[in-house]
C-alpha cells in the first residue's frame, strides 16, 4: 500500500503541480512582465509568498490548514460552470469532504501530519456537516446541471467513498483539475509562444522541486518516509495556491483569463 501512497504523492508533484507552471503566462498577460523590474518584483513576490507559507505552516499548522481548506474550496469551485454561487461552492465542498465520511479516521491521520501534534477531531467532524449540506444543496439542484456535470459529481462521491484520500485526491487533482486548467492556458497562447511557455513553465517546475527539496531539510523531513513526503507535498501545495489564486483572480477580473 506503501508503493501506491508514493506514486499517489509522485503524480500529484509531476502531473498537479506543474498547473501552476502556467502563472508566468497569466502574468504576461496582466503585463506584470512587460519590463525588467516588473519581472524582478514579479518573481520576487511570487517567491515571498511561498516562502512565507512554509515558514509560517509549522508554527501556526490549525490555522494554516484551514486556510488552505477554504481556500481550496474557492478555487475548486471554479471548475463547476453553473449561474449559483452556492452551486459552486458546495461543488468545492464536496470535492474536500467527501472523504470524511467513510475514511474519517485516515484523514486523521493524514491531518495529524500538517499539524504537527495537533487534533484534528473538530475540523473533521466540522468537514462531515459541510459534507451534508454540500450534498443537499447539489442534490436539491440536480436538475439544473448537465449530464456530464451529473456524471463528474456522482464520480467523485464514489472515489470519495471508496478510495483512500491520498488515492482519491490525487486522481481528482491529476486526471480532472490540472487538465482543465493546462489546457485552458493552453488554448489562449499563440501558437508561436507555445515553445516558450514550455520552457517557462519547466523552469518554474524544477524551481519548485528545488524549494520543496529546501523546504524539507528546514523542516526536518524525509522525504524517503511516506508521511514526511506527504507533509511537503500538502505543505508546498498550499504555499503555491495563495499566489496561485490570487493571480487567476486577478487575470479573472480584468479578463485576462479568458
Amino acid at each position: 500500500m506503501e508503493i501506491v501512497l508514493y506514486l499517489s504523492l509522485a503524480a500529484i508533484m509531476l502531473l498537479g503541480v506543474p498547473h501552476g507552471a502556467f502563472d508566468p503566462i497569466i502574468a504576461n498577460r496582466l503585463g506584470w512582465l512587460s519590463s525588467s523590474s516588473r519581472v524582478v518584483m514579479f518573481y520576487s513576490g511570487y517567491l515571498l509568498v511561498v516562502v512565507l507559507l512554509f515558514f509560517v505552516w509549522p508554527s501556526f499548522p490549525m490555522m494554516s490548514l484551514l486556510g488552505f481548506l477554504l481556500v481550496s474550496v474557492y478555487h475548486f469551485s471554479q471548475d463547476f460552470k453553473v449561474s449559483s454561487v452556492l452551486g459552486r461552492l458546495s461543488y468545492g465542498a464536496l470535492i474536500l469532504t467527501t472523504p470524511v465520511i467513510l475514511h474519517s479516521l485516515r484523514v486523521e491521520e493524514l491531518f495529524d501530519h500538517l499539524l504537527f501534534g495537533q487534533s484534528s477531531k473538530t475540523l473533521i467532524a466540522t468537514m462531515m456537516v459541510a459534507f451534508a449540506i454540500s450534498f443537499l444543496v447539489l442534490l436539491f439542484s440536480f436538475k439544473s446541471y448537465s449530464k456530464k456535470q451529473l456524471i463528474e459529481l456522482s464520480t467523485i462521491v464514489l472515489m470519495g467513498m471508496l478510495l483512500d484520500p491520498l488515492i482519491y485526491f490525487a486522481l481528482f487533482f491529476c486526471l480532472l483539475h490540472s487538465p482543465r486548467h493546462i489546457k485552458h492556458e493552453w488554448n489562449l497562447l499563440p501558437i508561436h509562444k507555445q515553445k516558450m511557455s514550455l520552457v517557462i513553465g519547466a523552469g518554474v517546475i524544477l524551481a519548485t522541486y528545488i524549494l520543496a527539496v529546501i523546504a524539507a531539510n528546514h523542516l526536518n523531513l524525509s522525504l524517503s518516509d511516506v508521511s514526511g513526503f506527504f507533509t511537503i507535498v500538502f505543505i508546498g501545495l498550499a504555499a503555491l495556491t495563495y499566489p496561485h489564486i490570487f493571480l487567476v483572480e486577478i487575470a479573472r477580473y480584468k479578463g485576462a483569463y479568458g
